[in-house]
């Protein structure tokens, strides 16, 4: 229930991705992305045929839905069942060739062993880059992401300049606006706070108590 998620957004189910009932039950259908990710428990086959079963099966029944098969000319075309996507993550150059041959142009397959590959030699070229990573989404780090909500939108219309002037603990560097997902990062500092949008901010835990005193009035903050 809505009511006990604590405001998270997602959703979970749990069911087969095998069982029409359950993909139904998770509207995959009208999903704008679907993913596909691999069972690492498993070994590299057994995972890959898991996940070639539910990319077939996900691909026919987004085939059904569309009533053709002829659902694009390229990845990512306009025509692709109005923009529905699989991504299907397997760990064999021969799972990934057999995804290919098999579903249509609404599957990408992605070779995950090559982007952890790709992922690990960055981290041994550049080993702050997890660290810092890492840091931003701890909130029991010194500085970390959070996102400050406007209920009463009383600091509407101020600038991102202004709003950096009235927290002494924390550094706006950006707006978001959850419900339509729209969101602007490093903005122009003439850029002022529109209606329904949320502030993004580098703050520190010790300070939460005491960071959206804006003139004596409080918000309220979420982790990133």
């Amino acid at each position: 229930p809505e009511s006990q998620r604590a405001g998270c957004r997602l959703v979970f189910r749990k069911g087969s991705p095998l069982d029409p009932l359950a993909l139904d039950m998770v509207s995959v259908a009208t999903a704008k992305m679907v993913i596909i990710s691999g069972d690492y428990s498993a070994r590299c086959r057994e995972s890959d045929a898991q996940v070639l079963r539910s990319a077939i099966l996900v691909d026919e029944l987004l085939q059904e839905t569309m009533g053709t098969r002829e659902v694009g000319a390229e990845w990512g075309g306009a025509e692709c069942a109005g923009g529905i996507k699989v991504v299907a993550e397997l760990q064999t150059r021969e799972g990934l060739e057999l995804c290919n041959d098999t579903c249509s142009i609404l599957v990408r397959a992605v070779a995950t062993t090559t982007i952890n590959a790709m992922r690990t030699a960055r981290l041994l070229w550049h080993p702050t880059a997890s660290v810092v990573s890492h840091s931003l989404f701890d909130h029991n780090s010194t500085c970390f992401i959070g996102v400050c909500r406007d209920p009463d939108e009383r600091f509407r219309g101020m600038t991102i300049k202004e709003l950096g002037k009235k927290l002494p603990y924390a550094t706006p560097f950006g707006f978001v606006n959850l419900r339509e997902e729209r969101y602007d990062i490093n903005p122009r500092p003439d850029r002022t706070l529109q209606a329904g949008e949320s502030i993004v901010l580098l703050q520190s835990a010790e300070r939460d108590a005491a960071i959206l005193r804006f003139d004596g009035a409080a918000g309220d903050v979420e982790d990133a």
